[in-house]
């Protein structure tokens, strides 16, 4: 649905404690260049298990939980917002490796000489997937110039 009228019921599901309509309500939030849809997405960024009320044990609620953060990375990817991939950039700190996986794939999209600071120190990221594909991107954009 691409009609902006449909954010604020997004926004909601995305807030809501239902696991499958926070993917839904992000994958679709990610189309609009809005501040509430962009802020949704940012919020789904921290999503905790507290935030998953239809798992059936915690444990699950912190599975899902970390599922719903990298989905929610993944749409800042594509979102239209402007402000979308910087935010996810300046998260790429954070404890999910996925999540630093994707804002690395972020940084690479940016200019060269900007993007080569971030993706060195991302080649000392304590994850090895993740270390590597930074050192992957340094030898393609070194290769670009």
């Amino acid at each position: 649905i691409d009609d902006p009228r449909v954010i604020p019921y997004l926004v909601k599901a995305a807030n809501s404690g239902d696991y499958n309509a926070k993917l839904w309500a992000y994958s679709s939030l990610e189309k609009f260049n809005d501040d509430a849809a962009f802020a949704a997405l940012k919020k789904g960024l921290k999503t905790t298990g507290k935030d998953v009320t239809n798992a059936t044990t915690p444990e699950l609620a912190g599975q899902l939980s970390e599922n719903a953060r990298i989905a929610a990375a993944a749409s800042l990817t594509r979102s239209a917002h402007p402000a979308a991939k910087s935010f996810l950039i300046a998260n790429r700190h954070d404890p999910v490796s996925s999540i630093r996986l994707t804002a690395l794939h972020a940084v690479a999209a940016m200019p060269p000489a900007e993007a080569l600071l971030i993706i060195k120190e991302m080649q000392s990221d304590p994850v090895e997937i993740v270390s590597n594909e930074a050192k992957r991107y340094e030898k393609l954009l070194t290769n670009a110039k």
